[in-house]
């Protein structure tokens, strides 16, 4: 009698066991439950409760906006989380317990203060099934003082729209001051440091402070009158010509702009004016006390068409407010402080010039050719707005093979320099080849060209037929009954580390292949999460991949017998022997 109580306590246990590796996972909403709170200062709080078995990626959050402009993509802080590794993915960080992330949102609509925020994320279970990516939508309200801030690409447009707006002519200066100031740091302003700097050394061995600051100052002077002349050009035009900016054959034309500017910086012509007018300008400017300054006043002028791509949203925030209220006075001196704020720091790297930088020289020549590679980037990045992202990825790959042929070609004095050299050569051709080889996989990103790759490779292609539609699966259903031959369904994903896994580790191995022989094998790949992936999976219940479902001969299901979650070889084709148990019954071949 105690040997019948211990085996019936023993299965029991054996069990709940079995209950609780096969068993079914919990839904997404439970695994990982979400939340939202909205704080001062415009900050919506995303709160996610996670499941005890279960961990969210931390590559796979994404946050997005509508309008996009109400949220700082780049301003947004992660925790840490925890390391993990394994053979498909490598290092990666996810987040259990208790996740916390703050977003801060801005106003940048003048009908509405509604922001509706998209927040996706993905998870899976520490017993090897994923879930397929979540998307919440959230819509709040935003108070109307929000701060503009700066993007890496550029400044908000309807900020600027908004700065204008206050009518407070003295804070419209002062903002757009510190506007300029921080445009003054981006790639397409840095061009115009060695260019003044060129300029002051020029001047000889004993060129004073003062005489340093007076030139710098005319630079930036005709910088900054020039572009408030110009922007007041354009506004009185008519608002139109914003509309024609924007046009694609404008953008390619003025990409093309910026490659005939690089090849001049790369010295396969001279950029210059005719002799005449050369000599003219010579003999006036030699006239000046200063000798100088009136050229490199036209030089800071010239200058705007270096700094332009930089600037494009605040001027168009300006052109725009000009055009609709007609205070070209205001808009001209918005402008003007823009430069001015731009100009600061080359006033002050001008003026030290004389003391701190190298005289001319080669150094001179390996300036030119960085800025000429920047201007072939700024044409490649304008071009992206127009062209496909699968061309955009190939014209990048040249560039950083271009990039790698100039350090190579150039010769360092000392040989410490030329190791650096070869050492950034190689690092740019190596960059290079790899977003040529993103390319021919199919990715646009080139900041991660090889994304998926590994997944890709290792993917299962062979014995799996894979079903598109419920027609299609219900076809393949009465074949297998007609052959009277069982079925099994494997869920699948690309997303699923554990799918990858049991592809190598179990369907790839022999003596699992010879077992299966006399299955129809059918695959259902929910890696897109479409309608009919969702259909087929609410059809037998099924919350996550990897999951496998077994049918008899008459192509009904065998729920007792699911696997749900990473099972390995062994745990398989145990799994497969219940299964040919059952089967047995109906037919002597599985037996």
């Amino acid at each position: 009698m105690f040997r019948v109580i211990l085996l019936a306590v023993t299965l029991f246990f054996a069990g709940l066991s079995y209950g609780e590796e096969t068993g079914q996972p919990l839904p997404a909403a439970q695994a990982f439950k979400f939340s939202t709170t909205m704080e001062a200062d415009n900050q919506l709080v995303l709160h996610w409760d996670i499941g005890a078995d279960y961990y969210l990626y931390r590559d796979k959050l994404q946050f997005s906006t509508q309008p996009a402009a109400a949220l700082n993509a780049n301003a947004i802080v992660l925790p840490e989380g925890h390391k993990k590794h394994d053979e498909v993915r490598g290092n990666y960080v996810v987040y259990t317990g208790l996740l916390t992330i703050p977003l801060t949102l801005q106003s940048v609509s003048q009908d509405t203060d509604t922001v509706k925020v998209d927040v996706k994320y993905q998870g899976c279970s520490i017993k090897g099934f994923c879930y397929p990516p979540v998307t919440e939508h959230v819509t709040v309200n935003v108070g109307q003082h929000a701060v503009c801030y700066r993007t890496s690409a550029s400044l908000s447009e309807t900020c600027v729209n908004k700065l204008l707006g206050t009518q407070h002519y003295w804070s419209i200066i002062l903002g757009f001051l510190g506007l300029g100031l921080l445009l003054a740091f981006t790639p397409c302003v840095l061009p115009m440091i060695p260019i003044l700097s060129g300029i002051i050394v020029g001047q000889g061995k004993k060129i004073s402070t003062r005489k340093s600051f007076f030139l710098s100052l005319a630079y930036v002077s005709g910088l900054a009158l020039a572009y408030a002349g110009a922007g007041m050009a354009v506004a009185l035009a008519g608002g139109s010509i914003q509309a024609e900016l924007q046009k694609p054959w404008m953008i390619e034309l003025f990409s093309a702009l910026f490659v005939l500017l690089s090849l001049s910086l790369f010295g396969w012509y001279e950029l210059r004016l005719p002799n005449k007018m050369q000599g003219w300008l010579i003999k006036h400017s030699n006239k000046q006390k200063g000798g100088t300054y009136v050229g490199v006043f036209l030089m800071g002028a010239i200058s705007t068409l270096i700094v332009s791509p930089c600037v494009s949203a605040p001027l168009v925030g300006v052109l725009g407010y000009i055009a609709n209220t007609g205070d070209i006075v205001l808009g001209g001196a918005a402008l003007l402080a823009l430069g001015v704020g731009m100009g600061i720091p080359i006033l002050i790297v001008g003026t030290s010039a004389g003391k701190f930088l190298p005289k001319t020289g080669a150094w001179m020549d390996v300036i030119k050719q960085l800025f000429g590679l920047m201007m072939l980037g700024l044409a490649v990045w304008m071009l992206a707005r127009v062209w496909p992202a699968r061309i955009i990825i190939i014209l990048w790959a040249f560039l950083a093979i271009f990039a790698a042929m100039l350090l190579w070609r150039f010769r360092a004095s000392h040989r410490h320099w030329r190791k650096v050299n070869q050492a950034l050569g190689i690092a740019f051709l190596a960059y290079g080849l790899i977003l040529l080889a993103g390319s021919w996989l199919g990715n646009t990103n080139p900041w991660a060209p090889l994304d998926g790759v590994s997944k890709k490779l290792v993917s299962r292609k062979s014995d799996f037929i894979l079903i598109k539609n419920m027609q299609d699966f219900e076809n393949q259903l009465l074949r297998a009954k007609q052959k009277n031959k069982a079925v099994i369904l494997d869920f699948y994903a690309d997303w699923c580390t554990s799918c990858i896994i049991m592809d190598r580790n179990v369907f790839d191995k022999g003596d699992v292949k010879r077992a299966l022989q006399k299955y129809v094998l059918l695959r259902a790949d929910v890696t897109q999460n479409n309608e009919f992936d969702k259909a087929l999976m609410k059809r037998f219940n099924v919350i996550a991949p990897p999951t496998i479902l077994f049918f008899d001969v008459n192509s009904k299901e065998i729920p007792q017998q699911h696997i749900v979650g990473e099972a390995s070889a062994t745990e398989f084709l145990a799994n497969l022997r219940r299964v040919q148990f059952n089967l047995c019954t109906e037919d002597v071949r599985y037996c």
